[in-house]
């Protein structure tokens, strides 16, 4: 949690040292010697709001925020803003959305183009399946920042789960070239070919995920249920990454292992991992898992 130093203040002062080693509670400690010694501290309610935040004390949060936005000044946006912002969180923790969205609202209304603040929002509405208010944002996103992939990624989730699966495409298409050693744009199409049952170019995507991200684990779990409708392809391709791919060919074989074994070919699972095995690699401790599971 970013703040300003309070020069004026010794507490304060304190207390964002422990912010900064994440000691919670020597900062708590700090900032109640703060509120005795100065009741109308906007800083110390603010930061005991974050304290109580990390605690999961959300009702707790709530009071020291409500209270922190009574006392900055209105001239303080980024105090308020940053208020405003933490209440939004505090009230997504407690389910409340429409608490939530009006309290991004109120955060943008002193930092209109945040970043943090607009995609959280958009998150928001799209969740709560308010698709074309998450649009109007990603939209003066780009408006306002036409290089960003994100808001493209938001627009096609949007698209997507409104079944518009070909604008969906065209938003990922826009966003891969922006954003070309990200996996995120293959993972975004592994939903989008799942919803419409093409799981042929569910298993491509799926393997170019992996090809950049070996831990994506969306793209794992893609590979594996598209193998269940083109197993074949699946082992063929894998295969030939395991044998084209030498700096990468213990995580192939890896997979293909575990490829293997959710189709029950122990004895080609088996053949394929012991030497994951034997041979002591980086990834020998999973490969002995699944021989052993």
């Amino acid at each position: 949690m970013a703040q300003k130093k309070d020069e004026n203040s010794y507490n304060v002062n304190r207390a964002l040292e422990c912010f900064r080693s994440e000691d919670f509670e020597t900062a708590k400690e700090y900032l109640t010697k703060e509120i005795t010694d100065n009741p109308k501290s906007a800083m110390a309610y603010d930061m005991l709001g974050y304290v109580f935040l990390c605690e999961e004390a959300y009702g707790n949060a709530l009071t020291s925020y409500t209270i922190a936005l009574k006392n900055y000044s209105k001239k303080d946006k980024d105090g308020l803003a940053r208020t405003h912002y933490f209440l939004a969180r505090t009230y997504l923790c407690l389910e409340d959305t429409v608490s939530a969205i009006n309290s991004y609202k109120n955060a943008l209304k002193y930092k209109p183009t945040d970043s943090d603040y607009l995609s959280e929002l958009a998150d928001v509405y799209y969740y709560t399946n308010q698709y074309s208010m998450a649009e109007e944002i990603y939209n003066a996103m780009l408006k306002e920042n036409p290089g960003k992939a994100y808001p493209y990624y938001g627009l096609a989730r949007n698209a997507y789960s409104q079944e518009q699966y070909e604008a969906a495409k065209g938003y990922v298409a826009k966003a891969k070239l922006l954003d070309e050693k990200s996996e995120m744009p293959h993972t975004l199409l592994i939903r989008i070919h799942n919803l419409e049952h093409d799981y042929k170019s569910m298993l491509n995507e799926a393997i170019e995920a992996l090809s950049i991200n070996k831990e994506d684990m969306e793209a794992y779990y893609g590979m594996l249920t598209a193998s269940d409708s083109v197993y074949q392809s699946a082992i063929n391709i894998l295969t030939k990454k395991s044998f084209e791919d030498k700096d990468n060919h213990n995580h192939w074989e890896y997979f293909l292992g575990l490829l293997y074994i959710r189709h029950k070919d122990y004895k080609n699972a088996i053949k394929t991992l012991q030497p994951l095995v034997d041979d002591n690699t980086e990834i020998k401790d999973m490969a002995l898992y699944w021989m052993t599971d």
